[in-house]
């Protein structure tokens, strides 16, 4: 009988799973249903979400989404405990966690996300500079590099990440905004601080009409020193994060082998002496 109300559960939860990938993979009819469920957070709760999925790369997800999966991830781990363990405080408990779990995953995602507009600006911003060199404007230099990048990646892997930004940014000029109202909403789709530099680097030199040839030259420069010094700096805590699973694993597994050696050693001694 437990076994039965065991499967139960587990059924209703891989249910549970396929219906919110469904709503998160359907466009139609479900973006009623999308909408519906955006209603219930604040205005300020969906301008986090937004600023959370922008943050990580995940434009492609909206509001719905993200609340979705973190119902969907709570609802799992409150069945499942309440099938194992039969605590309701415990499957409450467990719920939270998993609520907490997602977003601090999507911080993570975000995270990893930023460092790689980092690794991919300085190689961007040099071919950009050849660009600018040669005597383009800024929005046709910016579309050719994408161009550039774009032959060697497919198209969706061109609209996503840092070629993505920058054809928002292309996007938006287009349109009819202001290069620097550009760059500022491009300062708030990324959190990297490299990026934000790189932004403010342009609007200066297009407020002051200078040049952006040789400010982009040395934010490309000042890149690869930052990112030397991150790879030194993480050098030299490697023999520091090594102490601990050295102490832990290795000399206590390495004075066994020792010592054991030491005792037998010691007890034929001992014995041919008697």
């Amino acid at each position: 009988m437990e076994r039965t109300h065991f499967l139960i559960l587990v059924l209703s939860g891989v249910t549970v799973v396929v219906l919110s990938l469904c709503v998160m993979t359907l466009q139609f009819p479900l973006d009623r249903w999308r909408q519906r469920l955006e209603r219930i957070l604040s205005w300020t709760q969906r301008e986090r979400y937004r600023n959370a999925l922008r943050h990580a790369g995940l434009d492609h997800w909206v509001v719905a989404d993200l609340l979705m999966l973190r119902i969907t991830v709570s609802s799992v781990g409150f069945l499942l405990s309440i099938g194992l363990l039969g605590s309701v405080l415990i499957a409450t408990m467990t719920a939270t966690v998993a609520w907490l779990a997602v977003w601090l995953w999507l911080k993570s995602r975000a995270l990893q996300y930023q460092q790689q507009l980092t690794a991919e600006l300085p190689a961007f911003l040099d071919l950009l500079c050849l660009c600018l060199g040669s005597g383009m404007n800024l929005q046709t230099a910016v579309a050719l590099v994408i161009d550039l990048y774009a032959v060697g990646r497919n198209q969706i892997g061109a609209r996503r990440g840092l070629l993505g930004h920058w054809q928002r940014w292309i996007s938006a000029v287009c349109s009819g905004s202001g290069r620097v109202k550009a760059f500022e909403q491009l300062m708030q789709d990324v959190s990297a601080p490299a990026v934000r530099r790189v932004c403010v680097a342009m609007i200066q030199a297009e407020r002051a009409g200078a040049g952006m040839t040789q400010a982009l030259m040395r934010q490309a420069e000042q890149l690869r020193q930052d990112r030397l010094m991150t790879i030194e700096r993480k050098a030299m805590q490697a023999p520091v994060k090594m102490l601990m699973p050295l102490v832990i694993c290795f000399f206590p597994s390495t004075f066994l082998v020792l010592g054991f050696s030491m005792w037998v050693n010691l007890a034929d001694t001992l014995q041919g002496l008697g």
